[in-house]
């Protein structure tokens, strides 16, 4: 299983979604994208305070976490049926479907009726 999926990562069909990757954080809506994802872990930083019993998160400070969760969700509807959102759906889809994956579908299949995955389980 390893092996297929070591296969599948360096297909085609992946090195291809890497490079639409590297496009669209380099497009207007990528850096809008990241700098959300950004202000959200700074937010999660500055407002979750570790304690003796675990982790503490202030009522103001829950706030500004879910504005910024909120920001984020903004930005991926506005991505829904864009140029990227299509090129996305049809990038995975090539990858899902690619003889690398089928491959790794085979051996998830046969890797779930083993052993190991019964004592996985």
């Amino acid at each position: 299983m390893k092996n297929s999926l070591e296969r599948w990562g360096k297909s085609d069909e992946v090195e291809a979604i890497k490079a639409l990757d590297k496009k669209f954080l380099a497009s207007k809506e990528g850096k809008e994208l990241m700098m959300e994802w950004s202000d959200f872990g700074h937010a999660l930083k500055e407002h979750i305070k570790e304690t003796k019993d675990g982790i503490h998160i202030d009522h103001d400070g829950m706030q500004i976490i879910e504005d910024e969760a909120h920001d984020i969700e903004h930005e991926y509807k506005q991505l829904a049926g864009s140029k990227w959102d299509k090129a996305y759906h049809a990038a995975w889809e090539k990858a899902t479907t690619s003889p690398e994956a089928k491959s790794v579908e085979r051996r998830a299949e046969k890797f779930s009726k083993s052993e190991e995955w019964a004592k996985l389980e």
